[in-house]
């Protein structure tokens, strides 16, 4: 027999030519040469609401310092992992690699736990290592949980800060990215970047949901980079033979909270649904990604050359869980050689072809050949390109870029910013003949019942492999097959072949052997089920035309919904491109599941006298949902009764009514009897709420979410849970009632911004309560029968403080005015009120 070998690199890039690309996006590029600029920029979606991200300082000294004290024993392991990494020669880390730390703040001392962190070597030597900090318990540093600190060297100093900047400015996820000075044990290290880690603060911090964060495996490709070294081959050899890109599997950051987290879950095998129809080219890109953002994202990649991100295990996606659909996060632009020359072209999508390189495999060839990607993809190149654009966008960066540039020179006093790696591929079939550790198959969690696992395993090793058993630790293997199973090679022009086998439902691992050799490899079980093409939402809309029926009448581009009462027990699926007309005496009541989705606005136009009325007669309708319709909806006297909310197959909203990145105007409207998490939820969205009653839901009335408009007039009463809910969002409220909250009247967070003009709050544990860097400002408000009138607190460690202006008000059988938590601040009569 054999003994197991060590784990190790490769990075294989065959750059071929090839006439079909560049023809294909110089076909949609001339289309849009001679368009006027006025024409092609109103194309453009614009990108609302965007939050502030960064307080820039004004000069160099306002530079934080993290001053961290590690003891002794924490430096010696440190010390220790260096050293082996450096005879390595690279870095692999591991979960046991942690130490204990602090960090101080003012007088305080805050827990931490850190590593080193990088994979490369320049991570590692020199005098500048970079570390992975985790803050402890209920605490965060400057908003983060989870952040790195690294030498500006390793992305090119300020290139990778304007990168960040400039997608952030237009609307992209990016990771928080700055510069501090570092301290450690009294001794300064001068200056670093420091960058926030893929955790759910990155998608709330920039106004979405929380949602999985996902990329492609990469734990092979540094397994094979250190096999490489160890063996003194060159770096890629096992790397491309072991075709590190098609055999990797993906992955959610915080996967052990989505295992233990039933919802969450379901949103990482949709969003690992789409990433693996990403992978093979099994769906157009716009049933994969907001082809919007991800248009974006491309061009700026181009304006800004920050290649390094794009290679595929660079990559980072958010699943939006609202539309169930990738976003790019961009991070990691540039190396300390400044921008990656191995594309070695104008732009991403010059020449492309399925031979793009290993870096990519076939992702950009996917995307390019996608028309309406392509299309999308030609207009930001056209607006981007425009120097004006640019320059506006540096003009709006110059202050940051000066005073970074100026806080750099402390520890590099060459450098300036300008504002104006290819690896080596080889083949060596002496490192392909043993698998990798863990990652050379790939077993899957179909089902399970009291006893067994119905497991599908998949072989992703160049060579095939024998399946011998199963077992509960890692080097344990149980007598669990009759005989081996035999899985073939692993073909990479298709997608994995999964074969069936059980085991106990105890067992962790799964182990296997190369065919003649004793050495034994085990893979874990996953929790996920393998990847398909299904997504719920696609499979609703998967219509794109619409047809007459009994319930409405299609003429051209307009839906109208037929006058009179309609049993509705199907779902109601319109696509984006039409208009939903409703009159006054529709009536649809919802049963067996039935709801109404939309990508298309709808008007809907009832009378005082015969109001239309959307109901549930057995309380099973999936709600009332307009999603991203791109012109403005109305609802006039319309009656939302007994109403639940979306639940398919993993699709969960929270809304008995929904509206998300869609302009609304609801006048003179009634939300009751609500089942669900919310009787209105408006996401994203401007809107304007009028002469409204929200009455009897079963949890919040009305949730606001990340949104702008203005309430009037409207009456919220007899809700279980808060009246209204308030959260990252811009509001005006003028004459609002709420009567009976089951806990709050009304509620702030989430850094929202909101002015009551007058409001009346009777019946709640608290009348009014603000939370995390939220404002409120009241010019009016009578409050009674409240456990506590006034509260401000921090609720989530990431935000801060809270605010409350109150101008004039009214107290009648309240218990205690006030609780304000320290450091938040309530004025009241013109003065601030004491904290607790």
């Amino acid at each position: 027999g054999t003994s197991q070998p060590k784990k190790t690199p490769k990075l294989n890039l065959p750059l071929a030519g090839g006439t079909a690309g560049l023809l294909f996006l110089l076909i949609i590029l001339a289309g849009y040469v001679n368009l006027r600029e006025n024409s092609v920029s109103n194309t453009i979606k614009e990108i609302p609401f965007s939050p502030e991200t960064y307080t820039i300082p004004t000069d160099p000294a306002a530079f934080q310092t993290l001053s961290l004290q590690i003891d002794f024993k924490g430096q010696q392991k440190l010390e220790r992992k260096k050293r082996e990494a450096i005879e390595m020669g690279v870095h692999m880390a591991s979960e046991d690699d942690w130490v204990s730390a602090v960090y101080t703040e003012g007088e305080n001392l805050v827990p931490v736990k850190l590593r080193l962190k990088g994979d490369w070597l320049d991570h590692i030597k020199g005098k500048k290592q970079s570390f992975r900090i985790k803050v402890k318990q209920a605490n965060t540093w400057n908003r983060l949980k989870t952040f790195s600190v690294q030498t500006p060297v390793a992305r090119d100093y300020l290139s990778e800060w304007v990168f960040h900047q400039i997608l952030y400015r237009e609307g992209l996820l990016t990771t928080r990215y700055d510069f501090i000075k570092l301290n450690i044990n009294g001794k300064s290290k001068g200056v670093y970047a420091y960058e926030e880690h893929f955790e759910k603060i990155l998608p709330e911090f920039n106004h979405r949901r929380e949602g999985p964060i996902v990329k492609f495996s990469e734990t092979g490709v540094w397994q094979a980079r250190a096999k490489d070294l160890e063996s003194k081959a060159s770096v890629g050899t096992t790397e491309g033979g072991f075709a590190s890109f098609e055999g990797a599997d993906i992955e959610a950051f915080s996967d052990k909270k989505i295992a233990q987290t039933p919802h969450l879950t379901q949103q990482f095998e949709t969003a690992q649904n789409l990433m693996h129809a990403y992978k093979y080219g099994l769906k157009s890109a716009s049933e994969i990604f907001d082809l919007d953002k991800m248009a974006r994202y491309y061009a700026l990649l181009d304006i800004t050359r920050a290649y390094h991100g794009l290679i595929w295990h660079n990559q980072r996606f958010y699943f939006n869980p609202v539309i169930q659909k990738l976003e790019p996060i961009a991070f990691d632009g540039y190396t300390m050689d400044g921008e990656m020359n191995w594309i070695n072209k104008p732009l991403i999508g010059h020449q492309i072809n399925h031979k793009a390189g290993f870096f990519l495999g076939d992702l950009i060839f996917n995307l390019m050949f996608d028309p309406a990607f392509s299309e999308t993809y030609a207009r930001y190149l056209y607006h981007y390109s425009d120097t004006t654009v640019i320059r506006e966008i540096l003009n709006d960066l110059e202050a940051g870029i000066d005073q970074r540039e100026a806080f750099l020179k402390a520890d590099y006093p060459k450098y300036s910013y300008n504002r104006d790696h290819l690896i080596k591929s080889a083949a060596n079939i002496r490192n392909l003949i043993m698998p990798l550790e863990g990652t050379a198959i790939s077993v899957r969690t179909q089902s399970a019942n009291k006893d067994r696992l119905e497991l599908r395993i998949s072989n992703r090793h160049a060579l095939a492999l024998k399946v011998i058993g199963s077992g509960l630790k890692e080097n344990v293997v149980a007598d669990t097959l009759k005989e081996p199973i035999m899985l073939l090679a692993f073909d990479p022009t298709q997608p994995p072949q999964f074969v069936p086998m059980t085991a106990p439902k105890e067992h962790k691992f799964v182990f296997y052997q190369l065919p003649g050799f004793d050495s034994l490899f085990a893979a874990p079980i996953a929790p996920w089920k393998v990847a398909s093409t299904f997504v719920p939402a696609q499979n609703l809309f998967k219509v794109d035309s619409l047809a007459s029926n009994e319930i409405f009448e299609v003429r051209g581009r307009e839906i109208y919904v037929k006058s009179g009462k309609h049993r509705v027990t199907r779902p109601i699926i319109i696509p984006e491109g039409y208009l939903v007309r409703m009159s006054a005496g529709v009536e649809l009541d919802f049963v067996q599941k039935a709801g109404l989705i939309s990508k298309s606005p709808v008007f809907a136009m009832g009378d005082k006298e015969t109001p239309i009325r959307i109901t549930s007669s057995d309380h099973t309708g999936t709600g009332f949902t307009i999603l991203q319709a791109k012109e403005k909806s109305e609802l006039h006297y319309v009656v939302f009764d007994g109403m639940n909310t979306l639940s398919y197959q993993g699709w969960e909203l929270t809304g008995a009514v929904t509206f998300y990145e869609s302009e609304v105007l609801i006048n003179r409207c009634s939300f009751i009897n609500a089942k669900c998490e919310d009787a209105l939820n408006l996401v994203r969205s401007e809107f304007e709420l009028k002469n409204s009653l929200i009455r009897n839901a079963a949890f919040d009335g009305l949730d606001v979410d990340f949104c702008k408009g203005t309430i009037m007039s409207c009456m919220f009463e007899n809700n279980a849970n808060d009246g209204i809910d308030f959260s990252g969002s811009i509001v005006d409220a003028y004459s609002v009632r709420v009567i009976n909250s089951g806990d709050k009247g009304i509620s702030v967070g989430e850094e929202s911004t909101v002015t009551i003009h007058s409001a009346f709050v009777s019946g709640a544990q608290t009348a009014l309560a603000a939370k995390d860097l939220s404002r409120v400002t009241i010019k009016q408000i009578q409050m009674e029968k409240a456990r506590t009138g006034f509260a401000a607190y921090i609720k989530k460690p990431e935000y801060g403080p809270a605010t409350i202006i109150v101008e004039t008000y009214q107290a009648d059988d309240i218990e205690i005015l006030h609780l304000i938590e320290k450091g938040s601040v309530l004025e009241i009569d013109g003065k601030r009120a004491g904290t607790i």
